[in-house]
């Protein structure tokens, strides 16, 4: 009788052990003394400041608030607001001012021609793949590369939610472009946040560089603590040949692209990583731009993103209906950002409950690796 209840009793034990540590319960289950316990990639995004705060208000009814929040391109902007306001219903607001609005018509400026030398750059037509590019004067927008005072709050705080933006510091300046990259060593991957986040980041390798040997990027990252969150956001959108570059402390300094989905770095610092994508919509232009400025292709770095099957995916399909950023017309490229005041509401409310229920549905699901379907939260947690 003994031994018949101790095999019973060791095959409760097993079938618990399947339950707690099956599928559905994956990032809950293993134990983690990593120092963030809920980390969040708003990964890119183009200029739609709405959707990356809906994600953060999404995640937080959800009862899924980030204690750290990673940013690269145009999420940055959505972050330096959510980190200049004590509630989000006020960075809500806040997006959908006139000030906002008038800030943006006022610094995005878009060159309505598409120069053929950008092109041809971008193709690495008649351009010899180990030169140096000309990303200086090779862009379709231009902003100030000191961005202008829109926030009361520019310092990176350590609170309940930590934010850390991308961007990537250029190891040469206008001399150098058509110069030969003899060392293949042009950006080194910067991260921007509070003094004690920073900790958390220092003399993490460059995982663009450990994935793609061959790109110009240096092999470790650095960390910086003395740049204002909305001068980080401005690095941060600088894709190059799509924007003009962001200047700190008399270095140029270019966009979180270079590491679109820092996954290695969420996993290094936390313990349940989600990630808003899925990847798979990014375009064979973009792809070549990217791949041409920083040496490889986020097409197949979302091929080599499959193997973490342990992550949260926000299913972002259908977001590009949603963006702001310049659609080429015929052959001139045409600024999208609304003139009229009203409609720019109504499309940052599209943009913000976009991005609300794909993060609320995508934290409602059980399945910690799987990718959440679209379903619409009710209102009442909003």
């Amino acid at each position: 009788m003994k031994l018949r209840t101790l095999i019973i009793q060791l095959t409760l034990v097993i079938v618990q052990g399947l339950i707690t540590c099956g599928p559905n319960r994956a990032l809950a289950a293993e134990p983690c003394a990593k120092r963030f316990k809920n980390v969040l990639v708003l990964a890119g995004g183009g200029v739609t400041p709405g959707i990356a705060l809906g994600m953060l208000a999404g995640a937080k009814a959800a009862g899924k608030k980030p204690d750290a929040v990673i940013s690269t391109c145009g999420s940055s902007v959505s972050t330096a607001i959510a980190n200049a306001f004590e509630d989000p219903k006020d960075a809500y607001a806040f997006i959908k001012s006139r000030r906002f609005h008038s800030f943006l018509m006022k610094n995005v400026k878009v060159h309505e021609g598409l120069p053929l030398s950008i092109g041809l750059e971008i193709m690495n037509e008649g351009v010899e793949e180990n030169r140096i590019p000309n990303v200086f004067e090779n862009y379709v927008m231009e902003i100030p590369t000191k961005m202008p005072p829109l926030l009361k709050e520019t310092k990176f705080k350590s609170g309940d939610t930590r934010f850390i933006m991308v961007g990537a510091r250029a190891l040469f300046n206008e001399k150098h472009v058509g110069m030969r990259a003899q060392e293949k060593r042009l950006y080194q991957q910067t991260f921007f946040t509070d003094p004690d986040t920073a900790k958390s980041l220092r003399d993490l390798p460059a995982s663009i560089k450990k994935n793609f040997p061959k790109s110009p990027i240096y092999p470790w990252t650095q960390v910086r603590t003395d740049v204002s969150t909305l001068q980080a956001a401005r690095a941060g959108i600088a894709d190059p040949f799509l924007m003009n570059p962001a200047t700190i402390d008399g270095e140029y300094y270019f966009a979180g692209a270079i590491d679109l989905y820092p996954i290695e770095t969420a996993k290094a610092i936390g313990c349940e990583v989600t990630v808003s994508g899925p990847p798979g919509e990014f375009g064979k232009l973009p792809d070549l731009a990217v791949k041409r400025g920083f040496g490889y292709s986020p097409l197949e770095r979302e091929k080599q993103l499959k193997k973490y099957k342990n992550v949260r995916w926000i299913d972002k399909k259908g977001a590009t209906e949603l963006s702001m950023d310049p659609d080429v017309s015929g052959l001139t490229l045409e600024n999208k950002i609304p003139r009229d005041y009203n409609e720019f509401v109504r499309l940052i409310e599209r943009q913000y409950e976009f991005g609300y229920d794909r993060a609320y549905a995508a934290y409602s699901e059980t399945g910690a690796g799987d990718r959440a379907s679209t379903r619409r939260a009710s209102p009442s947690v909003r």
